[in-house]
């Protein structure tokens, strides 16, 4: 016989969670032989031919029955070499989310200012929700640019954001990072690069000026390692000292570590050097196509475009049109992006088809 009633249970949750709800991100699939997924952002391309070899250690003595190296230091010190910063300047995380999520537990007690933008990455609010932190929310302008006087102005404890921006492909200016580091110190600013491998720059040489700066990246998308969830985290050491003290323990697991010395060869490098010149490339393609069609589209610095319709209507008449044909594109329903369809930068083919595709469904 039951001893009491769940919802018993359930109160006892702490008042900040039970709003939560999982994370649910774009829709997936199982054949990727039928279906262009351009709506995640992943790479369309697979890893070099190292990275993929690493299954064979499945068979080595000892790789499954024991625990990974639980202090990272040898990709910490092959990742800091091809970053050109000091493996203390590391840690590492299951996904930068987990870094992400790290970072809100060491620095945000319950009532802390916290500033994210709108629209911009949809986890900032669960950090929010998760620490109990006083959330400051910035719309911004129309170039989807950071807006630094509006967010100095908050005097938030910790900024989060994204850049180049998630889902518009915009880059905001290193000046612009910069001065947000020197107008708010000592709080914390949080630049979430995981598309920066697609830009013309990145803020890691702030770095050395910027104590309060931590810049989040991901092997998930310029390395094509979305599948293997690596992230990793940048900045002062003292500063990833304390992030690396509430790190679970051994959250690197052993394929994952295996594959990301691989993906840090220098063969595997000078194949992800190519691949990211042909990915923007066929990006400046893709946006030229798009505009040929009647989109508007903003110029991106990531892996994806953002593509503005002429109408809500027609925006989602395209998501679920494409998706009849097996071709899956991001739409979003927030009120600054619902005439707007996200698309990831595919392979020449799986462009070209999405491009047909769309002139199809416009008639």
């Amino acid at each position: 016989m039951p001893i009491g009633n769940v919802a018993q249970v359930l109160r006892l949750v702490r008042s900040n969670i039970r709003g939560l709800k999982p994370y649910v991100g774009g829709a997936q699939i199982i054949s990727y032989a039928e279906w262009a997924k351009l709506n995640q952002n992943e790479s369309p391309y697979p890893p070099p031919p190292s990275v993929r070899a690493v299954g064979n250690k499945f068979n080595e003595p000892g790789f499954l029955n024991r625990y990974p190296p639980g202090d990272h230091k040898e990709l910490k010190g092959r990742l800091a070499a091809h970053l050109g910063l000091a493996p203390e300047q590391i840690t590492f995380g299951n996904g930068s989310d987990e870094v992400l999520q790290n970072v809100a537990l060491v620095f945000l007690d319950k009532g802390d200012k916290l500033a994210y933008m709108k629209p911009d990455y949809s986890m900032w609010p669960v950090y929010e929700q998760l620490t109990g932190a006083s959330p400051r929310i910035i719309d911004l302008p129309d170039d989807y640019t950071l807006p630094v006087d509006r967010v100095s102005a908050e005097r938030p404890k910790l900024v989060f954001f994204s850049n180049p921006h998630t889902p518009s492909g915009t880059l905001t200016p290193i000046d612009d990072v910069r001065r947000l580091c020197e107008e708010l110190f000592p709080n914390i600013i949080v630049e979430d690069e995981a598309y920066a491998d697609f830009a013309e720059g990145n803020s890691l040489k702030l770095l050395e000026d910027c104590p309060n700066l931590i810049v989040t990246k991901t092997f998930s998308k310029a390395f094509a390692l979305a599948g293997m969830r690596l992230g990793y985290g940048l900045g002062h050491p003292s500063v990833i000292s304390q992030i690396d003290a509430i790190r679970l323990p051994y959250n690197i697991n052993a394929a994952t570590y295996a594959v990301g010395l691989a993906a840090l060869e220098p063969e595997s490098i000078e194949y992800y050097d190519g691949m990211i010149r042909l990915i923007k490339s066929e990006r400046n393609r893709l946006r030229g196509s798009l505009e040929n069609v009647g989109f508007s589209v903003r110029p991106s610095h990531a892996n994806f475009v953002l593509a503005k319709t002429e109408s809500p209507e027609m925006a989602e008449m395209l998501y679920h049109g494409l998706a009849k044909n097996n071709i899956l594109v991001r739409y979003f329903s927030d009120e600054r992006l619902v005439d707007c369809i996200r698309i990831t930068v595919g392979t020449p083919e799986e462009n070209d088809h999405l491009i047909a595709e769309i002139g199809e469904l416009l008639g």
